[in-house]
């Protein structure tokens, strides 16, 4: 029995001018080509001075390529004069996001993240 796997959910709500993306699951080399479409079709189509809003709350894995398509993203909306703010946002997205120094590339985010992602940095100690 095969059984499909959906590692990328996503839900469009227009709401007058302002567009709502709900993205949840997994943003790796197998969904960023999905991400990447959905959000520049709806870029494409918003006028300028419209707002996008991509809600990434439910992101619970985003690799460097997911992270790659939300910065080519907002620099695409800024060049057309539309407004993509990527908020709520997981810790997931903020994690790859500070790993890839990318931070600065998005809109800030709210300073309380959807969850917590704790890392450790592994020090070799010195050779004596």
């Amino acid at each position: 029995m095969e059984r499909e796997l959906n590692l990328l959910q996503h839900r469009v709500v227009v709401d007058g001018p302002v567009v709502r993306i709900a993205v949840g699951g997994e943003i790796d080399l197998s969904t960023a080509d999905e991400l990447q479409r959905v959000l520049s079709d709806r870029i494409g189509a918003a006028d300028a001075g419209e707002r996008v809003e991509a809600d990434l709350s439910g992101v619970e894995f985003c690799a460097a390529v997911g992270a790659r398509v939300l910065v080519e993203a907002t620099r695409a909306a800024r060049a057309r004069g539309v407004e993509l703010v990527l908020h709520p946002r997981s810790a997931a997205i903020d994690l790859v996001l500070d790993i890839c120094g990318w931070q600065g590339e998005v809109q800030p985010s709210d300073p309380r993240p959807a969850g917590v992602v704790r890392w450790f940095r592994r020090v070799t100690p010195p050779i004596r």
